[in-house]
């Protein structure tokens, strides 16, 4: 195909290729969504693409969000099998689309709006929001710290029982009576923590543009 740019622009693109290719692949996009911040596009360039299912599996969104967004997903777009709806996906939507999914509501929209904000993607037409996403608006962020916190306590509260049962080599049964539950179900839900967390280590979640600024002042960059 011709290159339609000017020969200097084409300079100066083909220098900052050769000087982008000397990073790590990981932090290209975080560069190029930094060099977009540091010309004054906000917006800049979004930093990675995770799915919304390891989002979730990282205590990032809801369940009620991923599963909405997941079952809209297979109906609406072109998942293979076994694949997932990425973030990608969901900014090809406009606001008043993601306000009719299925079971999301609100609050969630707000949620998946901000971790789109979160990795540099945002909505299409995003400024056209829908009544139901403009209507008390003051308790999204209460809203969202809470569920963030209680995802956590869940989260300490299954490594505490793990590390309570292999330090005392309790049997199911004993670390259940001694807590109060049942047995079976408990089983159950730790060997469910521990094949996420098995997750979490094979899949790890990129930073978001908050996070690399802040590594980036760490480092000095």
């Amino acid at each position: 195909m011709e290159n339609r740019n000017p020969p200097e622009e084409s300079a100066i693109i083909d220098s900052i290729v050769s000087l982008l290719g000397k990073l790590p692949v990981e932090r290209i996009q975080p560069a190029l969504a930094r060099i977009h911040r540091q010309l004054g596009d906000t917006q800049g360039a979004p930093v990675a693409d995770p799915s919304i299912h390891q989002l979730h599996c990282w205590g990032r969104i809801s369940t009620r969000s991923c599963m909405a967004l997941d079952y809209y997903g297979i109906q609406n777009f072109d998942l293979g099998h076994h694949q997932h709806v990425h973030l990608s996906h969901v900014a090809s939507m406009t606001p008043r689309e993601l306000a009719k999914v299925a079971n999301l509501g609100a609050l969630c929209c707000h949620e998946i709006i901000g971790i789109l904000a979160d990795y540099g993607w945002r909505l299409r037409d995003a400024h056209d929001l829908p009544a139901i996403m403009t209507r008390n608006t003051g308790n999204v962020r209460q809203w969202l710290a809470e569920e963030q916190a209680k995802r956590q306590a869940s989260d300490d509260r299954n490594h505490a029982l793990l590390r309570e049962k292999a330090d005392e080599g309790l049997t199911w049964e004993a670390l259940a009576d001694r807590h109060g539950l049942s047995a079976a179900p408990l089983r159950a839900r730790l060997a469910a923590f521990e094949r996420n967390m098995q997750y979490r280590e094979a899949n790890p979640l990129p930073a978001t543009i908050g996070e690399s600024a802040r590594a980036d002042a760490r480092n000095g960059a």
